[in-house]
């Protein structure tokens, strides 16, 4: 049987798509979804508390199959990277997440590191709120611009894709980043400031090569017209680094900056 949101193929002992979370309805279920549906919005305000919390529940079982096929992909990229790149659709949510969860993981990391360095240990360390949630914001929006500039450089190529799609494996791709950025939260509290650094540029090289490879998995989609394929990811980056020396460097000059006061405001102590 298949999914009847992402259509996915699903075994029949499956209560939940693993892709994106929908009910499945089995031969033995319910009947027709949308006259489900239908019934649950009309009598919604006559449900008992009971069948309220079976609905509390039914979420958390979405949740929880969410939650089980996100890492069940997470192994599968991380094993084999380029499964990822035939991704549809239907992937709109692990790679969602994964992005979110890099955005999320990177800041932590940055200020682990920063909180940990012997100097801002003597003064007392620095505020949560100083970093996390500025460099967060960067780093959101610059995963939102990398979509963006993948999905117009493809449509400059003539080729035939959904954005979903597009976040699909693209952010399918950065869970090898993700990862990465999760050994540097460890790595920043316990500040070995080398293998710190390292880490970070393995992050941008890996990256980097998402961007890449995302691209190129539509090789099979790209149409004689157009752009050549192999001018795609250089389009994409070129809109990508414009956007980041224009906002993004702006945002991390302010931020900095408000570092560097801090700095000067500790050597008066």
């Amino acid at each position: 049987m298949n999914c009847p949101n992402c259509h996915k193929e699903a075994s029949p002992n499956e209560k939940f798509c693993t892709a994106c979370g929908t009910k499945l309805h089995t031969q033995f279920g319910e009947g027709n979804p949308s006259s489900e549906s239908h019934s649950d919005h009309t009598n919604v305000q006559a449900q008992p508390p009971s069948q309220q919390a079976s609905q509390g529940d039914t979420f958390s079982n979405q949740a929880t199959t969410f939650g089980k096929g996100f890492a069940q992909t997470c192994l599968a990229v991380l094993k084999y990277p380029t499964s990822i790149s035939q991704a549809g659709a239907s992937g709109f949510g692990h790679g969602l997440a994964a992005l979110l969860l890099f955005s999320v993981f990177m800041p932590l990391a940055i200020y682990a590191f920063i909180q940990n360095m012997p100097f801002f240990s003597a003064f007392g360390g620095v505020s949560f709120g100083d970093i996390v949630p500025e460099v967060f914001l960067m780093i959101i929006i610059t995963q939102a611009v990398v979509v963006g500039s993948i999905f117009v450089s493809l449509k400059i190529g003539k080729v035939q894709v959904a954005f979903k799609e597009v976040v699909a494996r693209y952010g399918g791709l950065m869970i090898i980043p993700t990862a990465l950025s999760l050994l540097l939260i460890f790595i920043g509290f316990v500040n070995i400031t080398t293998l710190f650094w390292w880490t970070i540029i393995l992050i941008c090289i890996t990256s980097n090569l998402a961007l890449i490879t995302a691209i190129y998995s539509y090789a099979s989609k790209k149409a004689q017209a157009g752009v050549d394929l192999f001018y795609l990811p250089v389009i994409a980056q070129f809109i990508l680094y414009l956007v980041i020396y224009f906002y993004v460097e702006g945002r991390l000059n302010t931020f900095m900056n408000g570092l560097f006061e801090m700095f000067g405001a500790m050597n008066m102590f």
